[in-house]
């Protein structure tokens, strides 16, 4: 996914001019989840279930790019 900078400070998927985000689909969220915590990685959000129930994280890394993991693969062809 692209998208362009915004000036919303209520989205926590929001980035700095410059910097990165990603969204990875996983199958296991809670094992994703898990390595984060064990690796003391900055959590923003989650884990949660969104309005089009995929179970979601959005973690920091260290120089400070967004990376998103969630379990849903979008709707289905056809």
């Amino acid at each position: 996914m692209l998208g362009s900078v915004r000036q919303d400070d209520s989205n926590p998927r929001r980035c700095a001019p410059g910097s990165f985000a990603a969204h990875v689909v996983v199958d296991d969220i809670t094992a994703i989840y898990q390595r984060c915590f064990d690796a003391a990685v900055v959590v923003v959000r989650g884990p949660e279930t969104t309005d089009c129930g995929s179970d979601e994280i959005i973690v920091l890394d260290p120089e400070g790019d967004h990376w998103s993991f969630g379990t849903s693969r979008g709707a289905e062809p056809g």
